[in-house]
């Protein structure tokens, strides 16, 4: 089951530390500490290095368990959401894995409640060594904040990622709402090419802090143009546009144009044809663009746009501000 799944895709990893999830509680972490689970980056192995515990890993390590226990952790995700899928990865835990993985939900105002109401996600499951384990999850509309995840007996996790729908609050900025934001439920849906840089963390509420967290595509060798598409959480107008190349030097695009979607229904074939936001314009590099006086405002609601970027390379956030409309 290591294929990557649509809802890995388009769907943002809540269980992320970069975009804020975080350990709230954990039975045991002797061999490797908890929080490394939650990063970004692929999981490595490096042979060579020990510590006062033994064997580095990069992921989650729990000693050995001799009482008939197990072992689990609580996340507290980025932002309450609904839930779509979920990845457990073993990689490089081949002698050391745990025999199978639980996961249980709830939704917490606080993170010290005493008593959380824990429901099931995710049935007692097998684990297999060195292995991504891609698991969808039953549709349902109501909220999550937190998850246990209890590893049978013992063991080790390289990386947890939580897949969800955010229903976070949407922030204020130069004061408007911000209404692509990942964390209240936006997110990147299509696009053509995600050679160098994947296109959803071009969403992501803070600025790069690399050209690794950024949308980067290969050097076209053709006529046209490198695109994405942003489905946003509610209807909306569009006030204000940023396209931030940060990073992006030797690499970023010439120019940069806006199209603006009025269905809640997605069809590519379509999106060609929507009528323009903001007309080709120039950019430049390690640069945050702010566009206001160009933007067509008289397209409303808006629930779809359309990022062009002429002819190809990089950016690090694409950021939508304006009102939502009802």
């Amino acid at each position: 089951m290591s294929k990557e799944p649509l809802f890995s895709r388009i769907y943002p990893n809540l269980a992320s530390a970069s975009l804020g999830a975080r350990i709230i509680s954990v039975s045991d972490e002797f061999f490797a500490a908890t929080p490394r689970m939650l990063s970004d980056s692929s999981p490595v192995f490096l042979p060579d290095k020990y510590d006062d515990n033994g064997k580095w890993m990069d992921g989650w390590e729990t000693k050995r368990r001799r009482d008939g226990k197990y072992d689990w952790c609580v996340i507290k995700l980025a932002a309450p959401c609904s839930a779509q899928g979920l990845l457990v990865d073993t990689a490089h835990f081949t002698g050391n894995y745990p025999q199978a993985v639980e996961v249980e939900q709830c939704l917490m105002t606080d993170d010290n409640e005493p008593a959380p109401q824990w429901r099931p996600l995710l049935a007692k499951t097998p684990l297999s060594p060195n292995s991504k384990h891609y698991f969808p999850l039953p549709a349902s509309t109501s909220s999550i904040s937190h998850l246990r995840v209890n590893i049978y007996p013992d063991g080790g996790i390289a990386r947890l990622k939580f897949f969800g729908k955010a229903q976070g609050k949407a922030r204020k900025i130069r004061g408007l709402d911000e209404v692509s934001g990942l964390l209240i439920g936006g997110r990147v849906i299509d696009w053509n090419n995600s050679h160098f840089g994947p296109p959803g963390v071009v969403l992501k509420p803070d600025r790069a802090l690399s050209m690794q967290d950024g949308w980067e595509t290969r050097r076209r060798r053709t006529a046209g143009y490198d695109w994405l598409v942003v489905r946003l959480p509610h209807a909306c107008e569009i006030k204000s546009i940023e396209v931030d190349t940060a990073y992006f030097k030797g690499n970023f695009p010439q120019a940069c144009s806006v199209q603006a979607g009025g269905t809640k229904t997605y069809q590519k074939k379509l999106s060609t044809a929507w009528p323009e936001l903001l007309p080709q314009t120039p950019l430049r590099a390690h640069r945050r663009h702010i566009f206001t006086r160009a933007i067509k405002t008289t397209i409303s609601p808006i629930h779809h746009v359309r990022l062009n970027i002429y002819p190809d390379g990089g950016i690090s956030r694409f950021r939508l501000l304006g009102k939502f409309i009802g």
